[in-house]
């Protein structure tokens, strides 16, 4: 069995609130990557969620893999995977983001917080969004890193210093940052 060169392919469950309210193709999301590996002869490796909670899902991608060259489904520590990929298709997972934290290029057909520097596709532009990705290049790798970096250091940590500190760790709201109502918008 010959996985590399793969397209990683981690998948969600399909009741995961991301994939709900922010994939506006979900009924077509989990077939379009199932049927990728035969179509442009890309390897595909499936990732199952740790938590899949939905066994026609997890049976459908079994069974492809099962029947296909190209579709392989493996269980195996998702930064490894990442590592040795090409490239990451999600719908709107947080792999995605470790994957750019990795420098890989990223596809997703959901609208995640980092969908900015990914490849946008629909889930039957998937073949084309993978050529795409062949000519992610230093600029591109740059700005993800840029993302992250201000995801990290400016989005999470004033975040958690305005909700998580306890009532006597709390200061006076900094110029600038939300307001408790505004943070509402923000994180709902």
């Amino acid at each position: 069995m010959k996985l590399k060169p793969y397209i990683l392919a981690p998948l969600q469950s399909p009741g995961d609130e991301s994939v709900v309210f922010r994939s506006p193709w979900r009924p077509r999301v989990y077939r379009s990557p199932v049927r990728l590996g035969g179509k442009t002869r890309h390897n595909v490796v499936f990732k199952l969620h740790p938590d899949m909670e939905f066994p026609d899902v997890a049976a459908a991608v079994r069974a492809r893999a099962a029947s296909g060259r190209h579709v392989f489904l493996v269980d195996g520590n998702i930064h490894a995977l990442i590592a040795a990929s090409e490239a990451v298709v999600v719908i709107s997972s947080g792999v995605g983001f470790e994957a750019l934290i990795h420098g890989k290029p990223v596809v997703t057909l959901g609208n995640p917080d980092y969908r900015w520097v990914t490849c946008r596709a629909k889930p039957d532009e998937l073949g084309s969004a993978l050529t795409e990705v062949k000519g992610y290049g230093p600029c591109d790798r740059e700005l993800a890193y840029k993302l992250v970096y201000f995801y990290y250091h400016k989005k999470i940590s004033t975040a958690s210093n305005l909700v998580f500190a306890g009532p006597s760790e709390r200061v006076s709201r900094p110029a600038g940052a939300p307001t408790a109502t505004q943070r509402e918008k923000i994180f709902f």
